[in-house]
């Protein structure tokens, strides 16, 4: 067996953020009074936990790897720092090429489309500086697994619903932002393995986003 992992674009997103707080850095605006609403484009370096990662022997093992997931979301602000944004996000974990004796290679995919609301908090900041912010959310999730089996070119495609919760950390600078945020995500299906009726398939995201110029 062999886990199929997506470093790099962990690395890549990792660098975006930099290179977003350097340029927001230069040429940073604030927040304008005058608009209550914006429309943000995201992409994210996914970690699995739980289920996820735990390893292909395992009853309820997947051993996904490091994935992405690109979004948007629309924001709403209203008046002391509160703000509230529906979002969608597609979530992809890496493969994972699994060996068995009897079907031969597998090749074992996971995903998610995350349909969320969320609501932040933005501390207070000085003109043209960061402002922190908070962030607390509720998601429908439909979640996806897939298996090809390579020596037949058959394959297994399942998916089951479940909600899950977030809560992260981010700074604004500018117009854009820099986010971390763990998502807390327990299915409750028997789609998935035969005699496993419970998952447990968190993850933690690093974010980066920009604001339409168009939404400000």
């Amino acid at each position: 067996m062999k886990t199929l992992r997506t470093p790099a674009i962990a690395a890549c997103l990792t660098g975006l953020c930099f290179t977003f707080i350097f340029a927001a850095a230069v040429d940073a605006r604030p927040l304008r009074s005058s608009s209550t609403a914006e429309v943000i484009i995201e992409g994210s370096a996914v970690q699995p936990f739980g289920d996820l990662t735990a390893d292909w022997t395992e009853p309820a093992g997947f051993q996904a790897g490091q994935g992405w997931d690109v979004g948007f979301r629309f924001r709403q602000r209203f008046p002391a720092g509160w703000s509230v944004s529906p979002s969608f996000h597609y979530v992809e974990f890496g493969n994972f090429l699994a060996d068995d004796a009897v079907e031969g290679l597998m090749d074992v995919g996971t995903k998610m489309y995350r349909y969320g609301v969320d609501v932040q908090y933005f501390f207070p900041a000085s003109r043209n500086q960061p402002r922190v912010f908070l962030t607390f959310g509720a998601a429908l999730v439909r979640n996806k697994m897939r298996i090809d089996y390579l020596a037949t070119d058959e394959y297994f495609d399942e998916g089951a619903n479940s909600v899950a919760g977030a809560a992260g950390l981010g700074v604004r600078i500018g117009n854009f932002e820099i986010s971390g945020e763990y998502n807390l995500n327990r299915l409750s299906t028997t789609r998935f393995i035969d005699g496993q009726d419970s998952f447990n398939w968190d993850y933690a995201v690093l974010r980066v986003g920009i604001a339409l110029p168009s939404s400000y």
